[in-house]
């Protein structure tokens, strides 16, 4: 008995052949390689959805052969067969690991004053999901220019939305006096728990960022903003042309 499993080999966008542009956008990343044996593939069923893609470009949908990829030669083993795995080997082993990735993903709401209240939750095995807010004393409005953080072998994955607050937040949620910041690091935690130190690196070290790096995060931030206002420009100066999408995939059973 057959059964069918869908594989979505690839998306590749191509290019309408009459409306190809005679300047390329220097912002644009070229599409992604389609593996040979997929390009090549004979289609068997194709399906237009008219509109479907980008505006004034279509949704192609292609059934295809399966595709015969060449063989991958196999990774080589880590250690060799015979090798003892000492204490030292162990400690070699570990070091040689990457870092520990987690996300950091907070929500900074910047009030007037150049004062920040920074919300984001974090889960303990323990207690299971908490929630966090602490008042800081820095404008974090170029906090996307800041990148990862790194703490020991942690790494933080620094994925922030930022906003500026409006009047009725302003009413919301009082602000701290300046005077109640003793340094520029310093936090007012205003939920959570205090204890919780694994829960209060990331902030901790995005703020320890802030202290070494605050000029050159907005210098870039500057620099981003810029880059946009260019990009924005060149767009409009040279709108794209339609782009049809195309979906290949072939099915699979026993």
């Amino acid at each position: 008995m057959k059964t069918a499993a869908l594989l979505v080999s690839a998306l590749t966008a191509t290019l309408l052949p009459a409306q190809e542009p005679a300047v390329r956008n220097p912002w644009k990343t070229a599409p992604p390689v389609v593996p040979e044996a997929v390009a090549t593939a004979r289609v068997t069923a194709q399906t237009v959805l008219k509109g479907g893609g980008t505006a004034g470009s279509d949704l192609i949908i292609q059934r295809i052969e399966p595709p015969v990829f060449p063989e991958q030669p196999r990774p080589p083993s880590p250690l060799p067969a015979a090798a003892k795995l000492t204490r030292e080997l162990w400690a070699a082993r570990r070091a040689a690991e990457p870092n520990e990735l987690l996300l950091f993903s907070p929500t900074v709401i910047v009030h007037p004053g150049g004062l920040s209240i920074v919300r984001w939750g974090t889960a303990d095995k323990r207690a299971g999901y908490r929630q966090y807010a602490a008042w800081v004393r820095l404008d974090l409005s170029s906090i996307y220019a800041c990148g990862d953080l790194t703490v020991g072998r942690r790494r933080y994955c620094l994925m922030p939305v930022m906003f500026h607050a409006t009047d009725r937040m302003v009413q919301q949620w009082k602000a701290p006096a300046a005077t109640d910041f003793k340094l520029p690091t310093d936090i007012i935690l205003t939920e959570g728990d205090p204890d919780n130190a694994a829960a209060l690196e990331p902030l901790l070290a995005l703020l320890n960022e802030y202290d070494t790096q605050g000029q050159q995060i907005a210098h870039t931030a500057e620099a981003i903003k810029i880059d946009q206002a260019a990009r924005a420009a060149w767009e409009a100066a040279h709108p794209a042309p339609p782009e049809n999408a195309v979906i290949r995939f072939w099915t699979t059973g026993d």
